[in-house]
């Protein structure tokens, strides 16, 4: 997902967030998910190096961590373009993030300084009446301050801790 634009060309311009739905309440489950992008002028999708780029994106939740990941095939256009993921929400979580570790292109990324977690509720009138009080029937995690280029590996991994 991108930011908004007056003309399609601005908005895609703007940096990507990552939105990873995981069913609420699970313990383990996968997703994934991908982009194309080139500079939107052929009729076609045709992946040529230089002129476009295809990523994979893979999340994971288990054994109370997160990972999410990609893989890149032809990254010379977004890099070129200089498109990056500046943010990662994942809905259907319990808790909140903790200690996050972000690789890219398999090194580890020095300076985290600007990476922030933010956990919010979808909203107060989502709260289910169980017997002995209430229970938060969705969340969401944000890993925000990335600045990761779409057209590079990486992979950030964090751990969920329960929120009472």
């Amino acid at each position: 997902m991108q930011r908004g634009g007056t003309i399609s060309k601005e908005a895609r311009a703007t940096p990507f967030t990552l939105v990873v739905s995981f069913p609420l309440g699970t313990t383990e489950a996968d997703a994934k998910g991908k982009v194309y992008v080139d500079e939107d002028e052929r009729p076609e999708m045709e992946l040529v190096d230089g002129e476009a780029t295809y990523v994979e994106f893979y999340a994971k939740f288990g054994e109370g961590k997160v990972t999410v990941w990609s893989e890149v095939k032809m990254g010379r256009y977004s890099l070129e373009e200089g498109l990056m993921i500046e943010k990662v929400s994942v809905l259907g979580l319990q808790g909140s993030g903790a200690g996050v570790e972000i690789e890219v292109e398999g090194e580890p990324l020095s300076d985290t300084s600007r990476v922030y977690f933010s956990n919010e509720n979808s909203n107060e009138g989502n709260v289910e009446k169980v017997e002995g009080g209430n229970k938060r029937k969705s969340m969401v995690v944000e890993v925000g301050g990335l600045e990761l280029p779409l057209g590079k590996n990486f992979s950030t991994t964090w751990k969920m801790g329960i929120e009472g």
